[in-house]
């Protein structure tokens, strides 16, 4: 599905661009359904570069989208909701409300646009699927005529809780820094892979759920080996290469029946405690992706969304929300994009001891659907 070629492509482009001691988070997932109610309402070479971007399996889409709700359970919480706001006076055209409604459970309403309570209605929407962590994110609404919204928030708690570690090992940032983060800790068996070629190693871990155990999350850690970060021209976002659809079956080894065949190994590990809240500009990176003509007042082509007006979106942006601890992982992230008018286990535990950069992302092994990818050069920031 083109979901997974988008999420590689999303990561490597955002995260390769930050300052070194920045760290970043990010939602694929959220931008390929963000992307995917935009181009319901695209015509022309519009819809041609939206397609080119992310395909055109309007079925695999829905299904998608409705697995999404499905994994919301007891034990690992899931929610994910979209929303089409416009300003009073302008109706969509019904063709297009009835694919939001049917292929993305969408809500689409009128807004009262260039008023503070207008704003204040998408605010408090973003608030209660976020649950309270990401929230007025819509400011002056003056020149708006739409707005798509999508919404994501999960919490898991680790099957293997940590512990606060006592120990307070130096963590090199990229820069070489030093600097002395609250460290977690666990010695159990996790699923773990190592790449002597390329020189970094991979840990699983994985979150409660209480459904089916083939719908199951995982944070996995991708430590490159340190050295080869100090005095090269080696980055941590180099080593987003390796988090493709098809690696990560490789690394996880599953094997035709869709079960988990790899041997747990038993590891002594050290994890950094982070926090990370992120702004990201889209369009850069949707530009550089190959979506050009969306952003043009010109060429821009909307007509599917509604006859009343001429649309172009002149703002895209996600933010993230990140806090991985001891007991395990809360998250939200927010994509919209704003319209206007247009003119084997040893007897000894392996060290996984994370000191220095790493990326983490969070992945369901049986499809590959990734919901956060990011890096930490720093987890004092």
């Amino acid at each position: 599905m083109k979901s997974h070629e988008l999420s590689h492509q999303f990561a490597i482009q955002y995260l390769s661009s930050l300052p070194e001691e920045e760290n970043g988070a990010a939602s694929p997932i959220g931008l390929f359904v963000c992307l995917s109610l935009a181009k319901l309402g695209a015509e022309g070479d519009t819809l041609s570069e939206f397609i080119e971007l992310i395909g055109d399996d309007a079925e695999n889409t829905e299904a998608l989208v409705k697995q999404l709700a499905y994994w919301n359970d007891e034990k690992f919480e899931l929610k994910f909701a979209n929303g089409v706001f416009v300003r009073n006076g302008i109706t969509l055209n019904k063709s297009f409300e009835k694919k939001l409604k049917n292929s993305f459970s969408a809500l689409s309403r009128n807004v009262d646009f260039g008023t503070e309570a207008g704003g204040k209605v998408i605010n408090d929407w973003i608030k209660k699927q976020t649950n309270g962590l990401l929230g007025d994110v819509i400011g002056d609404t003056s020149n708006v005529l739409a707005i798509l919204v999508n919404a994501l928030y999960m919490k898991g708690k680790w099957v293997k809780k940590f512990s606060l570690s006592q120990m307070s090992p130096d963590f090199r940032t990229s820069t070489g820094d030093i600097v002395k983060p609250q460290m977690m800790e666990k010695e159990c068996l996790f699923d773990y892979y190592t790449d002597p070629e390329n020189k970094f190693r991979v840990a699983f871990f994985e979150y409660e759920i209480a459904k089916n155990p083939a719908g199951k999350w995982e944070m996995g850690v991708l430590l490159p080996d340190p050295n080869l970060l100090l005095g090269s021209n080696s980055k941590i976002a180099d080593f987003l290469n390796f988090i493709s659809p098809e690696n990560l079956k490789k690394f996880k080894e599953y094997n035709f029946y869709g079960m988990d065949s790899r041997l747990p190994t038993k590891l002594d590990v050290l994890l950094p405690k982070v926090k990370i809240v992120t702004d990201i500009n889209l369009i850069p990176l949707l530009q550089k992706m190959g979506l050009s003509s969306a952003f043009s007042a010109d060429k821009a082509d909307f007509s599917g969304m509604t006859s009343d007006t001429s649309f172009y979106f002149n703002t895209a942006k996600q933010m993230c929300y990140v806090d991985i601890d001891e007991e395990g992982t809360e998250a939200a992230a927010v994509t919209m994009m704003t319209m206007c008018c247009s003119g084997s286990t040893p007897s000894l535990p392996i060290p996984f001891y994370v000191t220095s950069p790493f990326i983490y992302f969070i992945f369901q092994p049986a499809t590959g659907i990734i919901l956060f990818v990011g890096v930490v050069n720093n987890p004092c920031k």
